[in-house]
């Protein structure tokens, strides 16, 4: 992962990192695709599951998180961090000109910063 930002971004890590420990007090395992015994492929998850995810992509300066608590993707992200339900789901906002991202948003609302509408999610219409 990339390393620790300075100023508004740090202050967001930080509580990503809080809110990662509450939910998963162990934190993250990472394990070696090839020590899986599995009857499919093993491959490593490319953006983490929930709020592990969240984190890594803060880390990496692909979100920020605006005002109104959306966390907004300024740039281009693989897919969505896995299992964004119930109480792991969050409110997301595209960049402008940003891809929108593969996988799933689950229950979490997204919408688009140009015109504030939900363009997926469980409000989408």
């Amino acid at each position: 992962m990339a390393e620790p930002a300075e100023g508004p971004a740090k202050g967001l890590e930080l509580k990503l990192e809080r809110l990662l420990l509450r939910c998963s007090p162990g934190g993250i395992l990472e394990v070696a695709p090839e020590d899986v015994v599995s009857n499919r492929d093993a491959e490593g998850y490319r953006v983490l599951p929930q709020q592990a995810g969240l984190l890594q992509l803060a880390r990496n300066g692909a979100i920020t998180q605006t005002s109104e608590g959306y966390f907004k993707i300024v740039k281009p992200i693989p897919r969505f961090p896995a299992g964004p339900n119930g109480g792991h789901s969050v409110r997301f906002m595209l960049g402008e000109g940003v891809a929108m991202p593969g996988g799933s948003p689950g229950h979490s609302r997204f919408i688009g910063a140009e015109t504030g509408k939900c363009v997926a999610g469980p409000r989408r219409r």
